[in-house]
C-alpha cells in the first residue's frame, strides 16, 4: 500500500516536506488556507543547513539564479549599543561578534 499524506501549509516547510515525502514514494496533497498559490517574493535567507538542503533537493542552481544581492546590512540593538554597517558581496556570510559603544 502506498503512503498518502496531507501536508498542512504551503510555506517553505510544507513544500519541502512534500518534496521529501515524494522522494521516498509517498503521494502528498498540500493544503493551505490561501485560496490559490501565489509567488509572493518573500525574502528567504539560506545559510548552512538550508543551503545543504536545497542542494540535496536539486534546486540550488535555481535558487542561486534568483538570488538578490545583499549590499548592506544594518544591525540595531539597544540605544547604548551599535553595530557597524557592513558592505557585503552577493555570497557574503556576515558574522558580527563585537558591538561598539555609542
Amino acid at each position: 500500500m502506498s503512503l498518502k499524506v496531507i501536508v498542512s501549509g504551503a510555506g517553505v516547510a510544507g513544500l519541502a516536506l512534500s518534496h521529501w515525502l515524494g522522494r521516498v514514494g509517498a503521494t502528498t496533497i498540500v493544503v493551505d488556507r490561501a485560496p490559490r498559490f501565489q509567488a509572493l517574493g518573500h525574502y528567504i535567507s539560506l545559510k548552512g543547513n538550508g543551503v545543504e538542503m536545497v542542494r540535496r533537493m536539486g534546486i540550488l542552481d535555481a535558487c542561486e539564479a534568483r538570488a538578490a544581492p545583499i549590499e548592506e546590512v544594518h544591525l540595531r540593538q539597544r540605544a547604548d549599543l551599535c553595530a557597524p554597517s557592513v558592505t557585503c558581496s552577493r555570497r557574503a556570510r556576515v558574522f558580527l561578534t563585537k558591538y561598539c559603544a555609542s
